[in-house]
């Protein structure tokens, strides 16, 4: 199972993010805004997506190709329209 997790940098998600990234037969990938978050340590992260470029975030979840999609900030409206026809979502 593919879980991408948007907004990996802040508590809940840095948390989910590790957590997820322990277990077997889960590929965690998780996107951060600044790209010395992690300090380069963490592998499946995407480093500066920027949420609110609609294009450039929606390209990268069709290459990524998610089957779950939790998401931790806040996003436009029309990004919620294209994640709920497209992945099973967790708001």
């Amino acid at each position: 199972m593919k879980i991408l997790v948007l907004g990996a940098n802040g508590m809940l998600g840095f948390t989910l993010f590790n957590y997820l990234n322990s277990k077997e037969k889960i590929t965690v990938i998780g996107t951060i805004k600044k790209a010395n978050f992690y300090n380069n340590s963490c592998k499946n992260i995407f480093t500066n997506v920027d949420v609110q470029n609609f294009n450039m975030l929606k390209k990268k979840i069709t290459k990524i190709s998610p089957d779950i999609i939790i998401i931790f900030g806040n996003f436009r409206h029309k990004f919620f329209k294209f994640i709920r026809r497209k992945f099973n979502t967790f708001f």
